[in-house]
């Protein structure tokens, strides 16, 4: 167990759940999202502190990505410590907590399509994790509808495809898509979980029963 200020590792299970010097890395997908930027902040701690090289292996939820760690299709779990859900695997036997790590977000705020009207009435696509954010953003004399995305990347996704007419995304997604920022932006200093199997042995395939998380898991992530 090693302190490094800003993040902790326990680079015995890190090195056990490894496939020579590789690590696969499960989050939540798609491109883009505070997850995948995370997750490659950590490849790069990993291989410049230890030699260990690193991929990113995105889902579309983190109890997907855990069930390819427990499958064997991936090495380990990195999750955000603001979703709801993450004391599922840290209650769950068939995991270990192997690093923790401090790594912000990219700058979020409400984006929206370039010269898009103002509207009576928005809908602003939004993770739950970030709704509190939107008494911030959002003006105080605009009346507007929540709906619920399963990333800050796929919220973008919806402005883009004109099903809202903003979303509370974060700078990378909106330069992708070609979107632009009517809000101020900040980021968010996030503490992030790294998982892996209990007991791991590379190549040998753990109790896989899926994921059942505990409570109501409608659209939970980061």
């Amino acid at each position: 167990m090693i302190p490094l200020g800003s993040q902790w590792l326990d680079i015995r299970l890190l090195d056990a759940a490894a496939t020579g010097d590789h690590l696969r890395l499960a989050t939540l997908g798609p491109l883009l999202t505070s997850s995948d930027f995370a997750s490659r902040y950590f490849t790069g701690l990993l291989e410049r502190q230890y030699g260990l090289t690193g991929e990113v292996l995105i889902h579309s939820s983190f109890e997907d990505a855990a069930q390819s760690v427990l499958e064997d299709r991936a090495s380990a779990l990195v999750v955000a410590n603001a979703y709801s859900g993450i004391n599922t695997f840290y209650m769950d036997r068939r995991f270990a907590l192997a690093a923790v790590f401090i790594h912000p977000t990219p700058p979020y705020g409400l984006a929206a399509l370039p010269g898009a009207q103002p509207v009576g009435r928005c809908r602003i696509a939004v993770h739950p994790a970030c709704v509190p954010l939107l008494k911030e953003m959002v003006p105080s004399d605009q009346p507007y509808e929540a709906v619920l995305a399963s990333s800050t990347s796929a919220a973008a996704g919806m402005v883009r495809r004109q099903e809202v007419e903003m979303a509370l995304t974060n700078a990378e997604v909106v330069e992708e898509l070609g979107l632009r920022f009517v809000s101020h932006t900040r980021r968010i200093q996030m503490v992030w979980s790294v998982f892996v199997c209990t007991g791991h042995t590379p190549g040998k395939t753990h109790d896989a029963a899926a994921f059942k998380p505990a409570g109501n898991n409608n659209a939970r992530m980061l």
